[in-house]
């Protein structure tokens, strides 16, 4: 075979960097035969890539086995710098060459790759699912995918991902030998369901599994394949939860606050228990399948004189594999005025005055009243029933003497016609209990100040007669007159009068003559 000029220049440029002794093979000199050295290329050579995607082309591989001397071979591939080694599948060109650097003869040399993409982990959940996710797992490829995130493969194709809502189940992790070549690997996935027979549902509570088989295939058609197996079981009663608490007796108490009892109001994810499955959904015991069934017996009490309702019900689980009941949830459902009545005070502390007529302050026992003499709004949703008050005083007078002014006293201040009466002044706390109609309460306390804003009543002579005086040496037409002189029995409702003044009107043509 004869090599072209430009062909030759062309290997020579690519091999002309690469130190002499690259590639070198010796061949021993006791050969059986001698051969031509610019004859002896094989015309095309057919080789396997090794794991790790390379092959090194001896002179003894194209033709050189029976010639004396020293040659190596270098092959036009991908990567031409080290001489004689295939660095990737495919139809190459090869030259042989002597110490002197000099093409004696070539050929083609056919590499190809005869390994599949290799299996290099894998990334499989270790978690039992429930039999109700069975519908939704199997041959569903948004579940496939890392474990440790919410991305799936779009199309299963290694690369490009999207973005999902659920959480994975896992994924194999291949590799294809030749990958540095371009060659990737393409994954897809099959499943088959396999459901258990009832005896080992109930012995190891299997009730299905998926056998999801990936198959790896690379560039070339290889491929591999590994299987993930998934197990689904049935729940058990306490694996369902209710999203209100219960107590000795039910296991859930749901109340429907509403002036009349309306069994419509009553919603069907607040009655029912649920459990939440590895993909964040809530999965309700009336949709639980799975070889169960479940029954829903009611017993209701009327409450509020008819116009409140209370049901028990009794949710009963039948396993049919057993063919018995399993077992039971009671819950108490609650209809009517649930919600106490509200007290609403004023941010300030309100003052109450004394009477008129004496030194204390009276309450009226009303809520009409309250708001009136306090600011305090007592209302219920439905009807407010009855109010019961009671007040404590802060600090003690015992027969006029102050004998503490830092501790709070229960006092037994009289009723009378839906009042409180003989208040004293000083600091006080009302204390409201106000019940509805369907016994819901509440507590609370209202502080108040007694004071006396009242006033003093006064009583004055309205006709005075003063005598001037005419004494010899004074002066004369002069008179005194003192408040006491005025005062016909002044009083105050709380304590005696302090003082008094007298004030006087002088008419305008008297003012010239008055004296003091």
């Amino acid at each position: 075979m004869k090599m072209t000029f430009t062909h030759m220049i062309t290997i020579l440029c690519r091999i002309l960097p690469v130190g002499v002794l690259l590639g070198l093979f010796l061949i021993p000199q006791g050969a059986k035969a001698q051969c031509d050295p610019r004859t002896s290329c094989i015309n095309q050579v057919q080789v396997t890539m090794d794991a790790n995607c390379k092959f090194t082309v001896t002179p003894n591989l194209v033709g050189f086995g029976n010639c004396v001397g020293t040659y190596r071979v270098v092959v036009s591939d991908s990567n031409p710098s080290n001489g004689n080694i295939i660095d990737c599948p495919g139809l190459w060109d090869y030259a042989v060459l002597n110490t002197a650097n000099e093409v004696l003869c070539w050929g083609k040399i056919l590499a190809e790759d005869k390994s599949g993409p290799i299996l290099m982990s894998t990334d499989f959940i270790n978690t039992t699912l429930w039999c109700t996710d069975i519908d939704f797992v199997l041959n569903n490829p948004k579940t496939v995918g890392p474990t440790a995130t919410n991305q799936s493969l779009n199309g299963l194709i290694s690369g490009p991902i999207i973005d999902t809502d659920v959480k994975n189940l896992g994924i194999p992790n291949f590799a294809d030998n030749c990958k540095s070549c371009g060659c990737n690997v393409t994954l897809k996935f099959s499943d088959r369901l396999e459901t258990a027979n009832c005896t080992e549902t109930i012995i190891n509570g299997v009730y299905a599994r998926i056998y999801r088989v990936f198959v790896a295939t690379d560039c070339r058609g290889m491929t591999q394949s590994v299987e993930q197996v998934i197990t689904f079981r049935r729940p058990v009663l306490n694996d369902f939860k209710f999203d209100f608490a219960g107590d000795a007796n039910y296991k859930a108490i749901i109340s429907y606050d509403a002036c009349a009892a309306n069994k419509s109001q009553i919603r069907r994810i607040d009655v029912v228990p649920y459990l939440t499955n590895y993909f964040g959904k809530k999965i309700y015991l009336d949709t639980l399948a799975c070889n169960y069934g479940l029954n829903v017996n009611d017993i209701e009490f009327p409450t509020c004189n008819g116009t409140g309702l209370k049901i028990e019900r009794t949710l009963k689980l039948f396993d049919w594999c057993l063919n018995r009941e399993v077992a039971q949830y009671k819950i108490l459902i609650k209809l009517g005025d649930t919600s106490p009545p509200r007290i609403l005070k004023l941010s300030r502390i309100p003052v109450v005055s004394t009477g008129p007529s004496d030194c204390t302050a009276i309450l009226p026992t009303t809520a009409a009243g309250l708001r009136t003499i306090l600011g305090t709004t007592i209302s219920d949703n439905c009807n407010l029933g009855t109010l019961s008050l009671r007040v404590r005083t802060k600090g003690r007078i015992v027969s006029g003497i102050i004998v503490d002014t830092t501790n709070w006293y229960n006092m037994n201040y009289p009723v009378s016609n839906g009042v409180i009466t003989g208040v004293t002044v000083g600091r006080h706390r009302l204390i409201i209990t106000a019940n509805d109609g369907c016994y819901n309460s509440v507590v609370d306390s209202v502080e108040f100040f007694v004071k006396d804003l009242i006033a003093p009543v006064m009583k004055c002579d309205d006709k005075l007669r003063v005598s001037l005086s005419n004494t010899a040496g004074l002066q004369t037409g002069y008179g005194k007159v003192t408040a006491q002189d005025i005062d016909e029995g002044s009083w105050d409702n709380c304590s005696r009068l302090r003082w008094m003044r007298v004030r006087r009107v002088i008419p305008a043509g008297c003012e010239a003559t008055f004296v003091g």
